[in-house]
């Protein structure tokens, strides 16, 4: 299993050449029958498979070939490395690299995409956590989330990082900048689940710290270091009858760059989404939902059904217009919320709908209320809103105390954890914290 996205470290990034030139690019995509990294007479071509270098699309014929001119992506113009990628159709799992650096693709132009049958029913759990902001809180921080994955990898389908993988490399020194993408690349490096990035307003190296002096033509300048390290700013795939969608989120207007969904990223958002076939439930990730007016048309047009993101630093669930949206913490650090601390979302996707936890790092059990949360007043007649985190079901009795009042609460076991109930009729006061 292809591990991880991010397979490069410092070295690389200190020998980067970058190329702007557009590029052809062909090859072919099949099902590599007798896993010999080849494609010959016992292989399977695989057709209808997208091609996309993050502004068009190519798609594959019967034989499993396809053709891509490689169009200049604006967002990279200050640095960063085109790619070409495969959006995976559902029903496989990648035998090769979903992506390929068009620097490194060579004279012929020939890249391959291989895939293996996979099993990819529902229901399925995958795993999303955003804002590492590699190594702030220590290495431990980024450390113990990985070492949480390696425990559930036998149960999580992949994992996405939507945004601020590194700390603050868009106005830190270049060294430090670079030092932040090496601890990123050497702690990603064979992950144990397959592993998706999204940049977030801080993974773009150097454009916001006013240094009048700062070398622009370096490879890792803006997108440089990210394109290496980590992959595409945009990309798509299936997984059983999931459309899964990742977007950028840095765009420059008057000759600064801001926070924000790149035009450039709207308009390849669409044209994907317009490509998705049958009666596929649609999850878009990003680093934060910004530019509403000019998303919104897109998810209702083509009914996306949720959105992930981070950004906020604080865990929470709401909805704009008919779209779920779940931010999803912190892996490096919290912003507010008092009764959350760092950690990540565990997702089980179910035919309808899905079920969640937001998992503190480290902690084997859990619990916390979902209502009311730790800046609202709970009223008589309000009911507490609870979950728990209890995977091998050792729990067998649980007690909520509210003010002077201590009771024994049922609870319910769902597919990701247990939840909890508690009508608080009676209390005595207006008004009473938990």
């Amino acid at each position: 299993m292809i591990g991880s996205v991010f397979r490069y470290g410092l070295l690389l990034l200190a020998l980067l050449t970058q190329t702007t030139q557009a590029a052809t690019v062909s090859g072919r995509v099949y099902h590599d029958v007798n896993g010999n990294g080849r494609f010959d007479a016992a292989d399977t071509p695989i057709r209808a498979v997208r091609i996309t270098d993050g502004v068009g699309f190519a798609r594959t014929n019967r034989q499993g070939r396809y053709r891509i001119e490689v169009q200049a992506d604006p967002t990279l113009a200050d640095g960063g490395r085109a790619t070409v990628a495969i959006c995976r159709p559902g029903g496989y799992r990648m035998a090769s690299a979903w992506f390929r650096h068009v620097d490194e693709i060579g004279p012929t132009g020939q890249a391959d995409f291989r895939l293996i049958p996979e099993d990819q029913t529902v229901p399925f759990t995958f795993i999303h956590a955003t804002d590492p902001h590699v190594p702030r809180g220590g290495p431990e921080k980024f450390i113990g989330f990985r070492n949480d994955v390696q425990a559930l990898a036998a149960e999580t389908v992949f994992c996405i990082l939507t945004g601020d993988l590194v700390d603050l490399s868009d106005s830190h020194s270049l060294k430090r900048g670079l030092e932040q993408f090496a601890f990123l690349a050497e702690h990603t490096r064979d992950f144990p689940v397959d592993l998706y990035g999204l940049p977030g307003n801080h993974d773009i190296v150097g454009v916001r710290d006013g240094d009048p002096n700062r070398d622009h033509t370096h490879p890792s300048h803006a997108y440089g270091a990210f394109t290496s390290v980590v992959g595409p700013l945009r990309w798509s795939f299936d997984y059983g009858p999931i459309h899964v969608v990742g977007l950028d989120f840095n765009r420059k207007k008057d000759g600064k760059w801001q926070w924000g969904i790149p035009a450039e990223s709207l308009q390849w958002l669409e044209a994907d989404l317009s490509r998705v076939r049958g009666r596929r439930r649609i999850f878009l990730f990003v680093h934060a939902p910004a530019d509403w007016a000019a998303l919104e048309p897109i998810l209702t047009k083509y009914k996306v059904e949720r959105i992930f993101h981070g950004h906020d630093h604080v865990e929470r669930t709401y909805r704009r217009g008919d779209v779920e949206i779940m931010s999803s913490g912190s892996v490096a650090e919290i912003f507010g919320d008092r009764d959350r601390t760092t950690g990540y979302r565990i997702v089980r996707v179910l035919e309808e709908g899905i079920d969640s936890f937001y998992r503190p790092t480290g902690s084997e059990h859990a619990v916390y209320f979902d209502y009311p949360r730790y800046n609202t007043k709970v009223k008589p007649g309000d009911v507490l809103l609870g979950a728990f985190y209890d995977p091998q079901g050792r729990i067998e009795q649980l007690t909520v105390s509210v003010g002077q009042r201590t009771t024994t609460v049922p609870f319910r076991r769902g597919p990701v954890c247990c939840r909890f109930e508690l009508p608080l009729d009676g209390l005595d006061g207006p008004t009473i914290d938990i």
